[in-house]
């Protein structure tokens, strides 16, 4: 992001990830259950997991291409997960406030026109808490 509007780029993202409230161990965990039946959970589980080994890059979020790529979704699996977030997590997850991985448009940070992802410290903390990482 070294162009004369990588600052604002990097203020765009920070703002994205400030965002975010992490979420309580026991919704991660019944998120990570590999038993669930939800397929929007799991899906969700496998992006979170991609997520997190880029948690320590200088621009921590991952396109929709690459969520895909490292966790063995098709796009229109991943594509779908994101659609059906709202209804599982008003049926399943009463306390849950916000999406468990910040989103924000490639464009608003100089990069390619497809949604990025990423887990705020925080909540990669508390996702490898209960990944056992």
């Amino acid at each position: 992001m070294n162009t004369p509007d990588g600052d604002q780029y990097a203020r765009t993202a920070a703002a994205a990830l400030e965002s975010q409230i992490a979420w309580e161990l026991e919704d991660l965990e019944r998120l990570a259950d590999p038993e669930t039946r939800f397929e929007t959970a799991r899906r969700w589980a496998l992006a979170m997991d991609a997520c997190l080994k880029h948690i320590d890059d200088p621009f921590p979020f991952i396109s929709t291409e690459q969520v895909c790529n490292e966790s063995g979704m098709t796009l229109n699996q991943w594509r779908d997960a994101p659609r059906k977030l709202p209804a599982h997590l008003a049926k399943h997850y009463p306390n849950v406030r916000n999406w468990p991985l910040a989103a924000i448009e490639g464009r608003k940070v100089g990069r390619d026109n497809q949604i990025y992802w990423a887990l705020t410290q925080e909540q990669a903390q508390r996702w490898r808490q209960v990944r056992g990482a």
